[in-house]
């Protein structure tokens, strides 16, 4: 969830047309084992943005074992380089199981390498 990911739910109305609506992966999940899926909704798509070639993105996962997939905490990151140095912490998030926490950029002037 940390790159502003979106994805697309379809499914038909009360007269059969097939109706589209995206949602920000964000606020998708509402809590453990609930979404904002309608009960005639199916998951079809899922839309992140191409990061800047100066940014770096990575995602850490802990549990109590590897391939599990409850996790004790899940971290992700984006970070902005400036030569060797990164010098913006561009998105942050970190969540211990059916946690909502999202962390603001960070703009840093002596990052460390």
């Amino acid at each position: 969830m940390a790159l502003d990911a979106e994805i697309e739910l379809v499914g038909l109305d009360g007269t059969g047309v097939l109706q589209s609506r995206w949602l920000p992966l964000d606020g998708f999940f509402t809590g453990p084992g609930r979404t904002q899926r309608k009960p005639n909704e199916l998951l079809r798509g899922v839309r992140l943005p191409v990061a800047p070639d100066d940014q770096k993105v990575a995602f850490y996962k802990a549990g109590v074992r590897p391939a599990l997939d409850i996790s004790t905490i899940s971290i992700a990151f984006a970070a902005r380089r400036r030569g060797r140095r990164f010098c913006t912490m561009s998105d942050w998030r970190w969540a211990p199981p059916h946690a909502d926490t999202r962390g603001a950029p960070r703009h840093c002037s002596k990052a460390k390498r």
